[in-house]
């Protein structure tokens, strides 16, 4: 993210700007005006269950910041930095999302399901928590999910490349023909989740946990098991059968 001279934004001037959106949501975009945050930072300021589709973030930065409930499907994010807020409930259905920053923050039962064409671009979700969240039928790149908590998330039908994943936690998870390609999985827990026709290709897989059920049928070529590596990408679909049902339960 570029650094750039951010103009500090206080909630008496947010304000008057989320409700001028809402009106021009209302009233199908007649009235008001669309929300354009660029260049400000908004440290610990509220906008919780707002209307805020379609509305543009650009080098916006801030912390402690509170979405929760917010609508903001089909908005564009690009260059953002929003870490350590709240953002429960919060929908990104179809957004643009480039270079954003929510790391440690709390995105449970969000919907983070990104515009799929444009695909979701480095994406900083290190600790974050999207337990019972959704990231759906979308294409997510260059992207980083270490220590993540996604248990019980939706993942189905999305592809996730060059992306880490490491320690994350998939528990009861549907990752229902979710694709993995070219992504470092090492240490993530895959108890219980649901792995049918998941497929894995050209992934770092080193402790991994899970339970799987062997009658379940996914697909996976070149896996790498090593611990620091990266090794040898020479392990296939008996591999991670052999990862994903010796560990069990912790």
């Amino acid at each position: 993210m570029l650094e750039r001279d951010m103009r500090r934004m206080s909630q008496d001037e947010l304000n008057p700007a989320l409700d001028s959106h809402e009106l021009w949501w209302r009233n199908n975009k007649a009235g008001g005006y669309p929300l354009s945050l660029r260049e400000v930072t908004v440290d610990g300021l509220s906008l919780v269950n707002r209307q805020l589709v379609e509305s543009t973030w650009a080098f916006v930065t801030g912390a402690n910041v509170d979405f929760s409930g917010t609508s903001l499907d089909r908005s564009s994010f690009q260059n953002v930095r929003l870490n350590s807020s709240r953002m429960l409930r919060a929908d990104y259905t179809e957004c643009v999302m480039a270079d954003v920053d929510f790391s440690d923050s709390d995105l449970t039962g969000a919907n983070l399901s990104v515009d799929a064409a444009a695909k979701g671009k480095a994406l900083n979700l290190r600790n974050v928590n999207l337990t019972n969240g959704f990231i759906c039928k979308t294409h997510i790149s260059e992207s980083t999910f270490d220590n993540s908590l996604l248990v019980g998330s939706n993942l189905t039908k999305t592809v996730f490349e060059n992306c880490s994943f490491r320690g994350a936690n998939f528990r009861n998870a549907n990752l229902i023909k979710t694709e993995f390609i070219n992504c470092d999985l090492r240490d993530a827990d895959f108890i219980d989740a649901n792995l049918l026709r998941t497929e894995f290709s050209r992934v770092r897989m080193h402790g991994v946990r899970g339970h799987m059920d062997p009658s379940v049928v996914i697909y996976a070529s070149e896996i790498d098991i090593s611990r620091d590596g990266p090794g040898q990408y020479d392990g296939n679909i008996d591999t991670v059968r052999r990862l994903l049902s010796a560990s069990g339960a912790r």
